[in-house]
C-alpha cells in the first residue's frame, strides 16, 4: 500500500510489545504511517516473521505489571473498561498489567481478542 502521508510504499515488518508479543505491521519507512489507521496488525500467517526487519522494539522499556507482587517483567497497556462495551472507555483508568494477568482479566470478564477467538473457534 502507499503512505497518505507521502505517498512513498509501505513495508511489512515485525514490531515487538512491551509484552514480547510480536505482531506484524505495515509502515511507511520514510514517515513511519499506517497505511490503514483501522487495521493496524497484518495477519502473521501470511509472513515469514523471522525474517522481518524489526520496527519498533518496546520491550526494553515496559513497565511493571500493576496487580500488587506480580514480579513479571513484560506489560500490556490494558482498558479497565472495554471499549466495544463502552464508549467513554477512553475516560476509565487504564493501566500495564503483565501478560499473564492481562488474559487472566480477560478470561475472567469474558472480553477482548481472547474470548472473541474462543467465539470463532466454537461457531466455525
Amino acid at each position: 500500500m502507499k503512505c497518505p502521508r507521502c505517498y512513498r510504499n509501505c513495508e511489512v515488518y515485525k514490531q515487538i510489545n512491551r509484552s514480547g508479543s510480536v505482531v506484524v505491521v505495515e509502515r511507511c519507512p520514510v514517515c513511519r504511517v499506517a497505511p490503514d489507521p483501522k487495521n493496524s496488525f497484518l495477519p502473521k500467517g501470511q509472513h515469514n516473521v523471522d525474517k522481518l526487519p524489526v520496527f519498533e522494539d518496546y520491550s526494553q522499556d515496559a513497565p511493571r505489571c500493576v496487580v500488587e507482587g506480580c514480579q513479571n517483567v513484560g506489560s500490556e497497556w490494558h482498558h479497565f473498561a472495554p471499549k466495544h462495551l463502552f464508549e467513554d472507555a477512553e475516560k476509565w483508568p487504564k493501566e500495564y498489567l503483565c501478560q499473564s494477568h492481562h488474559k487472566e482479566w480477560h478470561e475472567k470478564t469474558n472480553t477482548g481478542s481472547y474470548i472473541t477467538r474462543i467465539i470463532k473457534k466454537v461457531t466455525a
